[in-house]
C-alpha cells in the first residue's frame, strides 16, 4: 500500500476492531488529531496558515517557506480585485485563475506533505 503500514494482529488476520491503515505507529486518533492542521487549506485566503503551523511545530524551514507564495498571492489578489476589476475582463479572469488555482494546489500540497509531517512529528514525540 505505498509506505503505509497495517496496524492490527497480523496482515492476513483480522482484529475484533478491524485493520486500519495508518501512516505511523500512533494510531489513526494521533494521526487525524495531527492532521486538523490540513482544514486551513480549505480556506481561501488563510491556506498559509496550515504551511506555517506544520513548519512551527516540526522546526522546518523549508514547509515554513512555501506558505509564503500562498500569503503573497491570496492577499494580493484581495487588496487589488477591485483594481482588476476596473481594468479588462481578460485581466480578470487571468487573477480569477491564479487565485483559485492557489487554492487548488495548497490543497494538493498539504495532501503531499501529510505523510511526511506525520512521520517527522512521530520522531519528534520521541525525543521529548
Amino acid at each position: 500500500m505505498g509506505g503505509l503500514r497495517l496496524i492490527g494482529k497480523e496482515r492476513g488476520s483480522m482484529s475484533t476492531k478491524g485493520q486500519r491503515f495508518c501512516v505511523t505507529g500512533k494510531g489513526l486518533t494521533w494521526e487525524l488529531l495531527n492532521s486538523l492542521w490540513m482544514l486551513w487549506t480549505v480556506t481561501f485566503l488563510l491556506s498559509c496558515i496550515s504551511f506555517f503551523w506544520i513548519g512551527a511545530r516540526t522546526r522546518n524551514r523549508k514547509w515554513v517557506l512555501s506558505g509564503l507564495p500562498y500569503l503573497v498571492i491570496n492577499f494580493a489578489l484581495l487588496f487589488s480585485t477591485s483594481w482588476f476589476e476596473g481594468l479588462s475582463p481578460l485581466l480578470y479572469g487571468i487573477v480569477t485563475i491564479v487565485f483559485y488555482a492557489s487554492f487548488l494546489i495548497a490543497i494538493v500540497q498539504a495532501v503531499m506533505m501529510r505523510k511526511g509531517y506525520l512521520l517527522k512529528r512521530e520522531a519528534l514525540d520521541r525525543t521529548w
